[in-house]
């Protein structure tokens, strides 16, 4: 199983007798000044569905192996100025309770969220009215923090589905099938899959996400984890949770571990699945 290191972009590759083997990998910064240069399906042709413009700065800034995003972007909500707005929750916001409290779903829907939409609509409005190459550099770092803490949210709230042991709906419930049968074969068993997952997860120096994806050369499961608001480039992402204190201080205070634990029963594995599959390529049977 391979571990990508949020703080250095370092792959994290266990060599014989669990031995952790390093070998550089994608940087995003590297990505954030691509050029917007497209790889592997990436955001440069993507039309909003206001004006039938384009959405240039997100691919110039989210270009590499994110065809998970396009996808994601091609069905997203947009006002007819063609700029972003926050997503409907699938749900209510105390779908989630009692492991997810409808004052954090709320807080951090109608708040957090929002605040990205707003900062990324204001830093796409002021990069498209310059043409200066020094002002335009400098508005890259808005647009890679606020750009990616949309898009991250938007694929976090769908992975997400009141739980079956509270008899709300579907989450927490891995269904036998191809998702399933994958972390089985990378990690033995379905709790020692939560338990890898939460341990990389809570390594996160202050603020971040902790994904589960599928690695676009070997179509194998990965976990990896992105500091702040950075959205996941080396892999296609499955599962995201969000390890920023707002979605879990209110409730489980400084214990990011309870937190972790309690998330897994309103995870939502259809979601995950349809992810998994798309990642892969199709149906895998």
């Amino acid at each position: 199983m391979r571990k990508v290191d949020s703080k250095s972009s370092r792959t994290l590759r266990r060599g014989p007798g669990g031995r952790v083997v390093a070998v550089v990998g994608l940087d995003s910064e590297e990505a954030m000044v691509d050029g917007g240069k497209t790889r592997r399906g990436g955001l440069a042709g993507v039309r909003n569905s206001g004006g039938g413009g384009h959405v240039p700065i997100l691919a110039r800034i989210l270009a590499h192996n994110l065809f998970p995003y396009h996808h994601h972007l091609r069905t997203h909500d947009y006002t007819m100025s063609g700029q972003h707005q926050l997503p409907d929750l699938p749900y209510a916001y105390d779908a989630l309770e009692p492991f997810i409290s409808r004052q954090i779903m709320e807080l951090h829907h109608k708040k957090h969220h929002q605040t990205y939409v707003t900062a990324l609509n204001a830093a796409e409005q002021a990069y498209a009215k310059t043409s200066s190459p020094k002002e335009r550099i400098a508005l890259q770092a808005a647009l890679k923090f606020n750009g990616g803490g949309h898009i991250n949210h938007s694929l976090f709230w769908k992975n997400l589905a009141p739980s079956a042991s509270e008899g709300k709906g579907n989450g927490g419930v891995l269904k036998d099938g191809p998702l399933k049968t994958a972390i089985l074969e990378t990690f033995g068993t379905f709790d020692q899959f939560k338990k890898e997952f939460n341990t990389v997860t809570a390594g996160i120096q202050g603020s971040g996400w902790g994904w589960l994806g599928v690695n676009p050369a070997s179509k194998r499961l990965e976990l990896a984890t992105t500091a702040n608001q950075d959205p996941l480039l080396s892999l296609v992402p499955v599962i995201g949770v969000d390890v920023w204190e707002h979605a879990f201080y209110l409730q489980y205070l400084n214990v990011k571990v309870d937190y972790l634990n309690a998330i897994w029963n309103v995870v939502n594995f259809d979601e995950a699945e349809k992810r998994y599959l798309e990642a892969i390529g199709g149906s895998k049977l």
